[in-house]
């Protein structure tokens, strides 16, 4: 690597390092095929709090890790500077298939081109066990512990938390299994993680709208339920960034923003009901958790 790619690296490197200090915020996401190498990294720019990501930049490599590749290095550090980002939000290792769902594969299935990826939690890159599976199956999964009971509201608060930052603040939460007891990771939290935490048989990580098909099937599940007469416009400005600005402007117009609320949050609290059944966990009333 040549001394001005090094330098652009290390200057990365190290504002990467300090950590949260204010907005705007680069968050940045290196995907790839598989653990092993990055063939994309993503790079938006959150300008204040509650803000979209805009703009948002993409970089691609058919077949170096663009997480050593000079001209890409140099190109991100210069696009980091022009908006004046203040925090590196950013993982070095790769958290995801660089494809995307809904353009580059059908919505709600695995990607073909990235097998590695079926089934595979990001963040832990152990493999998932669906429901209804062989207990016998002699996959790399944890035996599941003791049914325990999780607060709901707790819960909710870490599924916001890990929704709202996952491609931002590398947000992160995790449920035990033994206690039900949540715990949080992420820029700016100061809650000290367990050693065992990466144990799958005692923790077990607490998922995302993406993952639990909450974000954009939901909008379009919505809009064809009550804006029929919209729903080739909600489903366009979801090929495109800022689609959740627009989408919530089309609902006011529409008088239908309080109808979506209560529309999310039914389906949100069923569909953490179900995983949590699916994970031998009990989704319990507020504030109660525990065995």
């Amino acid at each position: 690597m040549s001394f001005k790619a090094q330098w652009y690296r290390d200057k990365f490197a190290k504002k990467r390092q300090k950590g949260y200090c204010g907005y705007p915020i680069a968050s940045v996401a290196f995907y790839g095929p598989d653990d092993k190498r990055a063939s994309k990294v993503s790079v938006g720019i959150i300008a204040r709090e509650g803000a979209d990501v805009d703009p948002l930049e993409r970089w691609f490599s058919e077949t170096a890790d663009v997480r050593n590749d000079p001209a890409i290095i140099e190109a991100v550090v210069r696009f980091i500077e022009q908006y004046g980002a203040k925090t590196i939000a950013s993982h070095d290792r790769v958290i995801g298939c660089p494809h995307e769902e809904g353009i580059d594969y059908p919505e709600g299935q695995e990607c073909p081109q990235c097998p590695y990826w079926a089934k595979r939690d990001r963040w832990t890159g152990k493999v998932e066990r669906p429901v209804g599976a062989d207990q016998t199956d002699a996959s790399p999964i944890a035996e599941t512990g003791p049914v325990v009971r999780v607060a709901l509201d707790e819960l909710l608060d870490a599924f916001e938390w890990v929704s709202a930052g996952e491609s931002v603040l590398g947000s992160q939460a995790f449920v035990s299994r033994v206690t039900g007891e949540v715990y949080w990771a992420g820029d700016g939290v100061e809650q000290e993680l367990p050693d065992d935490i990466d144990d799958g048989s005692l923790y077990i990580a607490v998922p995302s709208k993406s993952r639990l098909e909450l974000g954009r099937s939901l909008a379009l599940r919505f809009a064809e339920d009550f804006l029929p007469d919209s729903y080739d416009t909600i489903q366009d400005y979801f090929r495109k960034r800022g689609a959740y600005a627009r989408f919530k402007s089309l609902l006011e117009r529409a008088g239908k923003l309080e109808a979506w609320h209560q529309y999310e949050q039914s389906a949100v609290e069923s569909a953490l009901r179900k995983w949590c059944e699916a994970n031998d966990l009990v989704l319990g009333d507020q504030g109660k958790s525990g065995a």
